[in-house]
């Protein structure tokens, strides 16, 4: 009996730690792609060079767009002529990315500390990547590196979760929440990427993709304006 004890006690230790290898590795990988993502966004938002911005972060509906090269921006992307200042939103996003990029980054601290709050803090990058699901994913303007981040922090999350479940007496409640939080997110993105792969919803190649390639309205344009207006640069 105690030999089994000991076998089922080095096995159980065996598993959380590869669980809180892969929770780690996962959070890194979301924490490193997120910080290479302020700088592709908030340095050209700072400067007005919004076009910049959208052909990063929009790479798939660029390619759909029939942009000349990876990460360049076309259709009315590419001859907008943007509002000074329009790109400090966008630098304000980006910024945010980064910290929760950093956030993420520091996750593994909290799993090989054993810390009971591990979840709470893995929920930060969670919930950060619910407002990309909503906005952009569900709408396929990003390729399979952004898409594939989704399901890399629920991933995480998951494996965050029970390592607190193992390691501590997590009552029942809890461990319903926690695995059902993270659960949520990844059903949510094999839904929509399954709708896609069907030719539901909104996509590249639907209408309202189709839509979004029409000139801007004349009525909608800013009108003729001097090469500082143009860039963003003020005189």
């Amino acid at each position: 009996k105690n030999d089994q004890e000991n076998r089922n006690t080095i096995a159980m230790g065996l598993a959380v730690a590869a669980l809180r290898g892969v929770a780690s590795a996962l959070f890194v990988e979301w924490g490193l792609i997120h910080v290479a993502a302020f700088f592709m966004i908030s340095p050209p938002g700072w400067k007005n060079d919004n076009a910049k911005v959208y052909a990063g972060v929009y790479d798939k509906y660029m390619t759909a767009l029939g942009a000349p090269k990876p990460m360049a921006p076309a259709g009315p992307y590419a001859s907008a002529v943007w509002p000074p200042h329009s790109g400090k939103i966008l630098c304000h996003h980006g910024i945010n990315l980064g910290w929760v990029g950093v956030w993420a980054l520091v996750m593994p601290v909290w799993l090989y500390t054993s810390n009971r709050t591990a979840f709470v803090f893995g929920l930060v990058p969670y919930l950060a990547d619910w407002g990309y699901f909503i906005t952009q994913d569900a709408f396929d303007l990003c390729g399979v590196p952004g898409q594939a981040q989704t399901f890399i922090v629920s991933a995480a999350l998951c494996c965050t979760s029970l390592v607190v479940i193992e390691e501590y007496d997590v009552p029942a409640w809890e461990r319903a929440v926690t695995l059902a939080v993270p659960a949520l997110l990844f059903g949510a993105a094999v839904a929509v990427r399954s709708a896609h792969a069907l030719g539901w919803g909104p996509r590249v190649g639907s209408k309202d993709h189709a839509q979004g390639s029409q000139p801007m309205p004349q009525s909608a344009a800013i009108g003729p304006a001097p090469a500082a207006a143009a860039t963003g640069q003020l005189a």
